[in-house]
């Protein structure tokens, strides 16, 4: 049974030590965690987050408790069961019908399940390619909530009611996450003009998306996580690479729509003269409409990228979409110019302002073949690398451009979690095997595969992540998430330009931004 498996067994069947833990330690420790300091390095801040559930009545907090242990004990009974006949049994059928019940077990089990799911399919040093893929499904769309809480949520947030703010609300929402809604709306003009609401070049904002908090996301976060850690903590099953507090920070910012509208303000700032420029775009952010749980934004137009990937793998719909691109005015010429966009934008965020958007699908760039222009969305999440690890990861990636095996090695250990765990003997059978890893797909010191082509960072990141599954090497979660978000962001660019060459391109930006040249 693989480790996945182990964790679903231990979450369904381990509840009493949860249970245990809920009712005699958490008590206790909820009193140090309102006061725990969350810093945010890099927005320069500090918050005290104490969670609104925290204020409720003891007998209150009580019976809500063993309600949630009970329904969660439940729902874990038949993920528990598939997974105890896929252990004894060498079908593959089990298997892919266990991964479909663990997805819809932790979809069920709610947000702070989900997102401990999303975060370990960003682990594939850690997980097999089949928990990662059946993992990701969990970014996929969610149902929605009904109008009347959307009505609520605004009421509580600003005070009025949504016709005294908005002209037009389009009741039926435009997409659905695990945290939250979107709805299309238009501010009044004159509400507009009293609260002096406007957008980046001082014009008036009125066309808005309105993101609205789930109303069981703060109870669903409020102890879950408390659970989910207890039954890793009692089990000794899964050692994951960061601490509860790590994980709570992570909610904290998905839930807190305050922090969002705070990064896209940061974004906004990094990516000044490219906005300008017209190249790309952040949603602008009104402070004087945003809450934590409402999160008034400008509206995007444009349509999710993946519309314009042509699928190269059935000649019918690859048609099919370059024909749906040619009526748009989507061009071969075009789709290399976003590619080039997006790759500028990405360096950027990982090199220069080591401020890198967590999140960046397919579906959270917005594409408008009018205005020639990309929009990123849904800026919740976001990637830092700490500031002492910093030169080194840039060096990794370097050492992996230039097909330098012992360097990547070298910098893989660092980046282990549990430093010093490979010893002398293995230490040197792990860097002979990555160096079978890095020379598939890199001649040392060419910039290009053995046989002279293309490079792909992605394809070197998933063998090294196979390596470092046999060593169980775990790497740090800043480490982790940002090689992640470099595969997909690889994946985005190559999707709409193939003859995009990450790697050599990558080179003058490790130059520029001085990173691995400092690595000493």
């Amino acid at each position: 049974m693989g480790k996945i498996a182990a964790v679903a067994a231990a979450l369904g069947c381990s509840m009493s030590a949860a249970a245990y833990y809920t009712f005699v330690y958490a008590p206790l420790e909820e009193a140090e965690d309102a006061e725990l300091i969350i810093p945010d390095e890099h927005l320069e801040i500090t918050e005290k987050f104490v969670h609104p559930m925290d204020n409720s009545p003891w007998f209150w907090r009580m019976l809500f408790r063993v309600q949630r242990i009970l329904y969660l004990t439940a729902l874990f009974v038949p993920c528990v069961a598939v997974s105890a006949v896929m252990h004894f049994s060498e079908e593959e059928y089990w298997r892919k019908y266990w991964l479909e019940v663990l997805v819809q077990t932790l979809e069920a089990a709610g947000c702070s399940f989900q997102k401990f799911g999303q975060w370990l399919s960003m682990r594939p040093d850690m997980f097999p390619a089949d928990m990662i893929a059946a993992l990701s499904k969990l970014r996929d769309d969610v149902p929605t909530h009904g109008f009347e809480h959307t009505r609520k949520m605004i009421l509580e947030s600003f005070g009025c009611e949504i016709e005294e703010i908005f002209e037009e609300f389009d009741e039926e929402s435009i997409a659905s996450g695990t945290v939250a809604q979107v709805h299309r709306a238009v501010l009044k003009p004159e509400y507009a003009e009293a609260k002096n609401i406007r957008g980046p070049g001082g014009e008036l904002l009125t066309q808005v998306a309105v993101k609205v908090r789930h109303p069981r996301v703060l109870e669903e976060s409020w102890m879950d996580v408390d659970i989910i850690f207890a039954v890793i903590d009692h089990t000794d099953i899964l050692t994951v690479p960061f601490s509860k507090e790590d994980f709570m920070s992570i909610m904290q910012k998905q839930i807190d729509f305050k922090c969002e509208a705070r990064n896209l303000h940061k974004f906004a700032k990094n990516f000044e003269k490219e906005i300008s420029d017209g190249i790309f775009n952040f949603p602008a952010v009104p402070d004087q409409l945003v809450s934590s749980s409402v999160l008034v934004e400008s509206w995007a137009s444009g349509e999710a990228i993946s519309e314009l990937f042509s699928t190269l793998n059935d000649n019918v719909q690859e048609l099919v979409a370059e024909a749906k691109n040619k009526a748009k005015g989507v061009t071969t010429k075009y789709k290399k110019q976003i590619a080039n966009s997006l790759f500028d934008m990405n360096m950027k965020m990982f090199l220069r302002d080591n401020f890198v958007h967590g999140d960046l699908h397919a579906g959270n760039i917005l594409v408008d073949p009018e205005n020639q222009k990309c929009t990123v969305l849904d800026a919740g999440l976001t990637t830092t690398l700490r500031k002492d690890i910093k030169p080194m990861f840039s060096k990794f990636v370097h050492d992996m451009c230039v097909g330098d095996a012992d360097g990547v090695s070298e910098c893989l250990l660092e980046f282990d979690e549990h430093r010093g765990d490979v010893h002398t003997t293995r230490r040197e059978e792990f860097m002979k095997d990555i160096r079978k890893s890095v020379g598939k797909f890199v001649k040392p010191g060419t910039c290009a595969t053995p046989e002279g082509g293309v490079i792909s960072l992605g394809d070197i990141i998933g063998d090294v992540c196979f390596t470092l599954q046999r060593y169980q090497i775990s790497l740090r979660g800043d480490i982790a998430s940002t090689l992640m978000s470099m595969s997909v962001s690889e994946g985005l660019i190559v999707s709409l330009d193939p003859d995009f060459d990450v790697v050599k391109r990558s080179l003058p930006y490790l130059i520029r931004f001085n990173g691995w040249e400092n690595s000493d």
